[in-house]
């Protein structure tokens, strides 16, 4: 059997203690993360690498070939490593997701599915009726002309910053709870940003806030903050919070679900 899993920086200390990696492994991106956990971004790094250490010299590693941390895990790697380029994946032009972060997904998905013996025209398929995974830019709605956009899994100011590099014109609901990670790249993001933002309180955005020269309006509820985007925007309505969840929710999947909720009683209204 194959299993497919996603692991986490947590989960990924456990292949120190057991001293085994998974016998394919790939690290499609990675950017700073969880630095309220991780005293140093090389710390974090360390644990991100556990995914292939232990591998044996037959494994199979996949890497991002334009990612800063790639040369440092390929001079670790001692399995046979792969970089993946979306610019040499020529199925991906069935792919019908909107950003350059699901072209880089994709391509990763395409040559490890390769190496099984997958071949192209059901790749093909594949990609053409694939509509992307539950709260990663997922499109939950459409009512009174405005289409409603579920990215409740965006954590990372990176993550926020893809979604609004794939909705340039969008209204997006912006804030949660720190990680301690850099924020300047997101400022710049929405000060240039066409669309409109609303944003949800957290610590995260209370970090956010001074660094704006921009005033953004700040909303205590997801209830408040999307009665706000549905009154600002006529086209597309985005949560991509960018930040974690804990202060006002369980987790982001809680969060999610209640945005789902908004969005089933805006239709409704």
């Amino acid at each position: 059997s194959i299993s497919v899993l996603e692991l986490s920086s947590f989960a990924l200390e456990g292949c120190y203690w057991e001293k085994v990696s998974p016998s394919i492994a790939a690290i499609t991106n990675i950017y700073a993360d969880h630095q309220d956990r991780y005293k140093t971004i090389e710390m974090y790094m360390s644990d991100k690498a556990a995914i292939f250490l232990f591998q044996k010299p037959e494994d199979q590693l996949f890497l991002n070939s334009q990612n800063t941390w790639t040369e440092a895990f390929t001079s670790q790697a001692t399995s046979h490593t792969t970089l993946v380029d979306p610019q040499t994946v020529e199925e991906l032009d069935a792919l019908q997701l909107k950003g350059e972060h699901n072209r880089w997904n994709a391509a990763f998905a395409i040559q490890i599915a390769k190496m099984f013996d997958i071949d192209s025209e059901r790749i093909r398929h594949s990609l053409q009726t694939f509509q992307g995974a539950p709260f990663r830019q997922q499109v939950v709605g459409t009512a009174k002309g405005k289409t409603f956009v579920n990215d409740s899994t965006s954590t990372t100011p990176e993550a926020v910053m893809a979604a609004l590099a794939t909705l340039p014109r969008a209204c997006f609901i912006i804030g949660g709870t720190t990680k301690k990670l850099p924020l300047e790249k997101l400022v710049h993001f929405l000060e240039e940003y066409q669309g409109t933002v609303v944003l949800l309180k957290g610590s995260g955005t209370s970090e956010l806030l001074p660094l704006l020269e921009k005033k953004l309006p700040v909303f205590d509820s997801l209830k408040d903050a999307f009665r706000a985007a549905t009154e600002t925007s006529e086209t597309e309505i985005v949560f991509s919070p960018g930040f974690t969840s804990f202060e006002l929710f369980k987790n982001e999947f809680d969060r999610a679900e209640q945005f789902n909720q908004l969005v089933e009683e805006y239709n409704t209204f």
